[in-house]
């Protein structure tokens, strides 16, 4: 799972092979990544159905944004940056993967369209998050759109 992979998330690590260690000790059969469609559930006759969808990925559409590289790929190691790093987005999963980023000691900014980074996100987290930044250096920019990537 992307969102565990930064080192400063090592405890949702521990807690995500927790749950994987308890779903296989309790005998659960669980289908993850499957089309959840009406022939599903007729063929399967599942007890229980948890749809999570999880975060919501929004594509960036301006001229030149397909060079850019989506957040998961980079979490996940199927895709690497050089700095400077411009993340775009100042949500949660943005400002962690500048995070992660500015921890490899790369030079990140991040542009955000609200007024503020991080404004879904509960208090505690979103000022030690933003201390976290700070820290390591990552700038911000907000109440700015994405207009187009250039070389």
């Amino acid at each position: 799972i992307a969102a565990s992979k930064p080192e400063f998330k090592a405890e949702e690590k521990r807690l995500i092979d927790y749950f994987r260690h308890q779903i296989d000790r309790m005998g659960i059969r669980l289908k993850l990544g499957c089309r959840a469609d009406t022939d599903t559930f007729l063929n399967e006759s599942p007890d229980v159905v948890i749809i999570a969808t999880g975060a919501r990925y929004v594509r960036t559409v301006c001229p030149g944004a397909e060079k850019g590289v989506d957040a998961v790929d980079l979490l996940m190691g199927k895709t690497t940056v050089s700095d400077p790093v411009v993340i775009v987005g100042g949500g949660l999963v943005g400002c962690e993967t500048a995070l992660h980023l500015a921890l490899q000691g790369q030079k990140v900014s991040i542009i955000e369209m609200m007024d503020d980074i991080l404004l879904k996100v509960n208090v505690i987290s979103r000022y030690g998050m933003i201390e976290s930044l700070t820290e390591k250096g990552v700038s911000w920019s907000c109440g700015m759109k994405l207009v187009s990537v250039k070389d």
